[in-house]
């Protein structure tokens, strides 16, 4: 079964990337005893990978809409953006479900276990605005998928999240308003069924 995901960017970045058909992912690298190389990027909240927006009818969350949110807010140029709408066949995929409550335990453990050693690398990353921010989720499912789920492949990671994406003052909420899925095998892309779309 193909599944789709949004993706806001640049009209530059959806260019490139929809003649390459190709998306890079930098990894992110922390070694089982919790020493991060240093000048890494900090990686955003669910970890390194290909961010989209999927549709929940349930909660009604609207992948697209979310992707042109996310990209009028954060990748907006001169008013211009683009919307890629991916597609992959989810069925080959071993996603890890962040909103399963098993799943959650084991992060919610590991912060609690592993926050003040990963609190003191902070200084040696690059600057960006994740550390801006300084959310460290990424980091503790880049540990418990590198060191903790012993050798599982983790294809993606799913989660609803909240994205604030009208303005820097806007409240941050615990309240989710939308799909996330970070996909990290991006070899599953289906690149013939992948378009912009409006």
């Amino acid at each position: 079964m193909l599944l789709k995901g949004y993706h806001g960017t640049t009209p530059q970045n959806a260019q490139m990337i929809l003649q390459a058909k190709e998306i890079k992912i930098t990894p992110f690298t922390i070694k089982s005893d919790v020493v991060i190389p240093s000048g890494q990027r900090l990686p955003n909240d669910l970890g390194q990978g290909l961010y989209l927006f999927l549709d929940d009818e349930l909660l009604g969350f609207d992948g697209k809409e979310c992707a042109k949110k996310y990209a009028h807010r954060w990748r907006n140029q001169g008013n211009k953006i683009s919307l890629i709408q991916f597609h992959f066949d989810e069925t080959v995929l071993n996603i890890l479900d962040l909103n399963n409550p098993e799943n959650l335990r084991r992060i919610v453990e590991l912060r609690s276990k592993l926050y003040q050693r990963i609190e003191q690398s902070l200084t040696t990353f690059q600057q960006n605005k994740s550390l801006k921010r300084a959310n460290l989720d990424g980091i503790f499912i880049e540990f418990l998928v590198q060191h903790a789920l012993s050798g599982q492949q983790v294809d993606g990671i799913i989660k609803d999240t909240f994205t604030p994406f009208y303005s820097e003052k806007q409240a941050l909420s615990n309240v989710p308003n939308g799909r996330e899925l970070c996909l990290r095998n991006v070899d599953a892309i289906n690149w013939e069924a992948t378009k912009e779309v409006k």
